[in-house]
């Protein structure tokens, strides 16, 4: 097939549009489907979800400072396909793609044309693609109903249709309160915008309609808690414990955490400064896209802590604007139908060598410690054999299908100061009730920072093994 022809395909119908998409974001991470765990939060998720699945109440029974909306996502996982690593990664990328379509549609909706929508799909997808992208984390869903709540609307048109965008990011809100950001940018957007076109009465309705929608999820789960009588528990996770994890901030670290994400992503940033240069692009769509920009990085360093896929939150306005480099006049002159097949050669070249890279620095050097932990213990772990995995990797619960012997099933959360912190944890007696519980084996790194509750599980226990820095322990 030629390339005027692929394109033409893709163009013809919402259908092929949106299939390209997935098959590029499939594509893309196909090397996440084939490793038991990526990071600690996802696998954190797992454990929980299925923690919750038999009965613990959430931030009661299993602790851990996001929202309810994950978890739940995660047990809706479970419980419709069971447990399976590959299904999780598939949500993921599913979820990524149709983000990615809604971008693409929206930008059509506000009479971009086709090419540089598709391209701020495409860079939308790739921005997912690094290291920090290619975990199940939080970003993946809340982003989708950011990405929603924008294109319902800048598509609506009635009372109804302002209230699910609302919604969207309402229920966004309840994955993650980062959402709240992007919800502000677009409000503070439309109430200039209403000012500046003398239209301010007339869209009372539309702005009050979408702050009710946001409102109705978040409403919802309080009184959920309040109606089961654990509102003290969720009111500590929200409300108390984000302040205290970002105590201490300092913001010459968040400049140069933000420098960093600046550098990550510098090709896209690049082609986002040109592409408002684009004379497609128009004054009120350039003060949306800066403010978003404005509310996403400061959204990024509120929290003070430098984890990267913090960064996933740029890449809605990045990619939109990335995406009109495409309607440069002289980018136009290097993408005619002469020189096309050798851009897209070059590029897949360029692509495929990163991804090759990313594949071989995650996935071959860096060893797959919990795969390694759980053949050691697959013989030596039945039905009623309990486990504490201390500061091993917690994916070890979800695989034996084991009940973790503290709420905090998070490896760091009873180990790094600051999460100690956070959570207000009596670290005394939260070891002392994990060592009385007596779980059969336990499992302790060389480096875990406590020689006191090192010392007791040495004195009951002995070594059966040893994997990588993990000492593994049998009652």
């Amino acid at each position: 097939m030629s390339p005027t022809n692929l394109v033409n395909w893709v163009a013809r119908s919402n259908s092929n549009t949106y299939l390209t998409i997935l098959v590029i974001t499939m594509f893309a991470r196909l090397v996440t489907f084939f490793r038991p765990t990526i990071d600690h939060d996802e696998t954190t998720y797992a454990v929980m979800a299925d923690h919750m699945i038999k009965g613990a109440i959430l931030y009661k029974d299993i602790i851990d400072i996001k929202q309810p909306g994950i978890f739940i996502i995660f047990s809706l996982i479970q419980l419709l396909f069971g447990k399976s690593v590959v299904i999780i990664r598939l949500v993921s990328a599913l979820t990524i793609a149709s983000s990615a379509f809604l971008l693409y549609k929206t930008k059509r909706k506000l009479q971009f044309d086709f090419g540089s929508s598709l391209l701020s799909a495409i860079v939308f997808v790739l921005m997912f693609n690094f290291y920090f992208g290619f975990s199940t984390n939080t970003e993946v869903f809340f982003i989708f109903c950011s990405c929603l709540g924008m294109y319902l609307f800048f598509t609506s048109t009635n009372f109804f249709q302002y209230l699910l965008s609302g919604l969207a990011f309402g229920l966004g809100f309840t994955i993650k309160q980062h959402i709240a950001f992007d919800f502000a940018a677009l409000g503070i957007f439309f109430f200039m915008l209403s000012i500046t076109k003398s239209r301010l009465k007339a869209n009372l309705i539309p702005m009050i309609s979408t702050f009710i929608g946001f409102l109705i999820p978040i409403l919802a789960v309080h009184i959920a808690f309040s109606i089961t009588g654990y509102y003290e528990y969720y009111h500590f996770i929200s409300y108390v414990a984000p302040f205290n994890y970002s105590n201490g901030n300092r913001w010459i670290t968040s400049c140069i955490f933000l420098l960093k994400a600046i550098l990550v992503y510098l090709p896209f940033v690049l082609a986002a400064l040109a592409g408002m240069r684009s004379n497609t692009w128009n004054k009120e769509t350039g003060w949306f896209i800066t403010l978003l920009s404005a509310m996403c990085i400061l959204a990024i360093c509120s929290t003070g802590k430098s984890h990267q896929h913090y960064y996933l939150q740029l890449a809605y306005p990045v990619s939109f604007a990335a995406g009109e480099f495409a309607s440069l006049t002289w980018v136009q002159r290097l993408t005619t139908l002469a020189y096309v097949r050798k851009t897209f050669t070059v590029f897949g070249i360029v692509y495929l060598v990163f991804l090759a890279n990313h594949y071989y620095h995650r996935y071959i050097i860096r060893p797959d410690k919990a795969s390694d932990l759980a053949v050691f213990l697959e013989d030596k772990i039945s039905q009623k054999t309990s486990l504490y995995t201390g500061d091993a990797p917690q994916y070890l619960y979800w695989y034996f299908d084991k009940i973790s012997p503290t709420p905090y099933v998070h490896s760091t959360l009873l180990t790094k100061p600051s999460n100690i912190f956070t959570l207000d944890i009596d670290l005394k007696s939260e070891l002392d009730k994990i060592y009385n519980s007596q779980p059969e084996i336990v499992i302790l790194s060389e480096s875990y920072p406590y020689d006191w509750f090192q010392e007791r599980v040495q004195s009951q226990y002995k070594i059966i093994g040893r994997i990588h820095q993990y000492n593994i322990y049998h009652r």
